[in-house]
């Protein structure tokens, strides 16, 4: 298994998103505990998130987004959005460092389908496609496999 390594790029993104989740707070006028009172989290993890200390999900960072009233996009660095949006996306199974998955695992196949699936979801421009898409998700209910 490869050695994992701290992505610079990855690195200097946290901190841009740290940065900005206390800029927008402040500009929104709510201190930490307000804004951990409106997530349901304690004040000490918006600290360690306003620090880079702790990583956000992506369902913790599109709540702190909604509840100070802006866009995910506005939280991240207009470069890395762009460059990520210009890069195609890996081959299915392939890390970026060029090695290849293992290939077998218990829903491996299915974790790298749902990947590539949200690789071709984040590529649509459309909002009214993407809502679309969505709204054709939820017909099928959760799954009973």
């Amino acid at each position: 298994m490869p050695e994992l390594r701290e992505d610079p790029e990855e690195t200097r993104i946290e901190a841009y998103v740290a940065e900005q989740i206390r800029t927008r707070r402040k500009l929104a006028g709510l201190n930490q505990t307000e804004l951990a009172r409106a997530l349901g989290i304690s004040f000490q993890m918006i600290g360690k998130y306003e620090n880079a200390a702790n990583r956000l999900t992506v369902g913790r960072l599109c709540r702190i987004a909604r509840v100070l009233g802006i866009s995910v996009e506005e939280l991240l660095p207009p470069d890395a959005i762009a460059r990520s949006a210009a890069s195609p996306p890996l081959p299915l199974g392939q890390m970026e460092s060029g090695e290849s998955l293992p290939p077998d695992g218990p829903g491996l196949r299915d974790m790298l389908e749902k990947v590539e699936l949200v690789q071709k979801f984040s590529a649509i421009d459309s909002a009214r496609a993407r809502r679309l898409l969505i709204s054709v998700a939820e017909t099928f209910g959760p799954s009973t496999e």
